[in-house]
């Protein structure tokens, strides 16, 4: 049968449509991919091969008979600017590890490059009994492989810290790795199929003036500021496509008509956030009345709710700096451990479903106050360093701890 002119059009404008949808979905992943500095093809899967008895030998450990090195490191983007965007975690991770070099008898190296050909440039080389500890996913495809062919032929201890919202539901990791230990910065993360050990440790409690005593003054003088009437709102971090969305849907409510909601400019490479350095956080510990909203990237979409990561990155510094942090909901553990620090609002966009007590602080001065420098010292006394990484376990050996490995 033969088509019809008004048939052939037709074909050539669905074809035409479909590629269009088609560009659109690849320009918003490419999207999601440049906010966390990843690559095409920079995340390698973890192993259902990679089981205990492929990291049988020694992980992080105190003993002071058995000198090693732990290496902090990272990749870099063109820019440079990825170990800014890190620094909470490579700083919290390398405070905490030196706050037990003495008593357990390693020493701590931060490796983070300059450009991208420095990467895996070790301060002294990798021995065996040492750990290498990766942060991010830019090239964690290169390390991945050099743990599988280098280091655990030479007993050096692979760990990757993962810093992606796994994708929901596709969180399942397959593929070999030569990874030991994979550690999260959000229960709302489940990369345990076919990993050996997977560890829970956001970044921690990190100062930005010169001394802790320097910044709580800080926090105690801007919290005098406080004035619910005229209280204004930011958000930190890339909008993206589908952020734009819920920013878009937030900026209809009434309340943010009349509190305007800001964004921290904009600046640097492909419109990345302004806040990087520790003098922009600085600068930004100054800003007065001021509060913070959290919402991930797959912001306000339906997913299970276990699967809802806190940014938990972010999340540290504006809390360092004792801002008070509202979120959207997310998956129960996250929400359990900063309770009482980071107020988790249900249905946060939709201004008719405001929790009682937020409503409260948008209203009451003292309130605000209080929950401000309560939030603060509750983050510091739960947050340190040192307290995530024991309460995380990570001076326990690693995976021969907890598998019949002769180690």
């Amino acid at each position: 049968m033969r088509c019809s002119w008004r048939c052939r059009l037709l074909c050539i404008v669905s074809v035409g449509l479909l590629l269009s949808i088609s560009g659109k979905v690849l320009e918003m992943v490419r999207s999601l991919r440049e906010e966390r500095g990843e690559e095409d093809g920079s995340v390698s899967d973890l192993s259902s091969e990679a089981t205990g008895s492929s990291c049988c030998f020694k992980g992080i450990r105190c003993d002071q008979a058995d000198p090693y090195n732990i290496f902090v490191m990272q990749s870099e983007r063109p820019d440079g600017r990825l170990k800014l965007m890190y620094a909470p975690i490579t700083q919290s991770l390398v405070l905490g590890l030196q706050s037990r070099e003495e008593e357990c008898g390693y020493k701590t190296f931060k490796v983070l490059p300059e450009t991208r050909r420095d990467i895996f440039q070790y301060p002294v080389p990798p021995k065996s009994g040492d750990v290498i500890i990766y942060v991010g996913t830019l090239n964690s495809s290169t390390f991945m492989d050099r743990c599988r062919t280098q280091m655990a032929p030479n007993r050096t201890y692979c760990i990757w810290y993962q810093v992606e919202p796994r994708e929901w539901p596709k969180a399942s990791p397959t593929g070999r790795s030569g990874v030991c230990e994979v550690w999260e910065y959000t229960r709302g993360n489940d990369p345990s199929l076919g990993v050996p050990l997977v560890r829970y440790v956001p970044p921690g409690f990190m100062p930005t003036e010169a001394t802790e005593e320097q910044n709580d003054r800080l926090v105690q003088w801007r919290a005098r500021s406080l004035n619910p009437k005229s209280l204004q709102w930011y958000f930190i971090g890339r909008l993206g496509p589908l952020r734009q969305v819920c920013w878009d849907q937030l900026q209809e409510l009434k309340y943010f008509k009349k509190h305007e909601l800001k964004k921290i400019p904009q600046g640097g490479a492909k419109g990345y956030p302004k806040v990087y350095t520790v003098e922009d956080w600085r600068k930004l510990g100054r800003l007065k009345n001021a509060a913070f909203l959290n919402f991930h990237q797959a912001c306000n979409r339906p997913q299970p709710l276990e699967t809802k990561p806190l940014e938990t990155v972010r999340v540290a510094q504006l809390l360092s700096l004792g801002f008070l942090v509202v979120s959207e909901e997310v998956n129960s553990i996250d929400k359990a451990l900063y309770e009482q620090i980071v107020l988790v609002e249900k249905d946060l966009f939709h201004e008719k479903n405001w929790s009682p007590f937020f409503w409260r602080l948008l209203q009451n001065k003292t309130a605000l106050v209080d929950w401000q420098l309560r939030a603060y010292d509750l983050f510091k006394q739960r947050f340190r360093p040192s307290k995530l990484l024991h309460d995380a376990q990570v001076w326990d050996g690693g995976v021969p701890s907890r598998s019949t490995c002769d180690a």
